[in-house]
């Protein structure tokens, strides 16, 4: 139940089930160790899972993510914005490099292959 108080919650609905399905819901969420909320939730996620990142919502995080990192989780913040790039089916990638000023930064280029 940790992961719902850690959850920006904003939308609710009403929802009628059929006869059985609240007891079948709340077996699978013992089963799985968490709330019936939680289980209608993740099942829902797997069916509508969310859209993949606009290019200006990953330069956004990739901003966010590298003010203030040591140079030396470049590589790792590097990775997981290449992955969120290809997810998203964006042609580009960022490679860490150092400036001519000897600081590091993060090179945005065509996806090679």
């Amino acid at each position: 139940m940790a992961e719902e108080s850690s959850r920006a919650w904003k939308d609710q609905y009403m929802l009628r089930l059929p006869d059985g399905m609240r007891d079948r819901i709340k077996a699978a969420a013992e089963a799985n160790n968490r709330s019936m909320n939680a289980e209608i939730v993740a099942t829902l996620e797997k069916e509508y899972p969310a859209p993949p990142m606009s290019l200006n919502d990953i330069i956004i995080t990739l901003l966010e993510r590298l003010r203030g990192a040591p140079a030396s989780e470049h590589q790792s913040i590097a990775d997981a914005v290449n992955a969120q790039l290809k997810e998203a089916n964006l042609p580009y990638e960022v490679h860490p490099e150092v400036g001519h000023d000897g600081r590091p930064v993060l090179q945005f280029a065509p996806r090679q292959g």
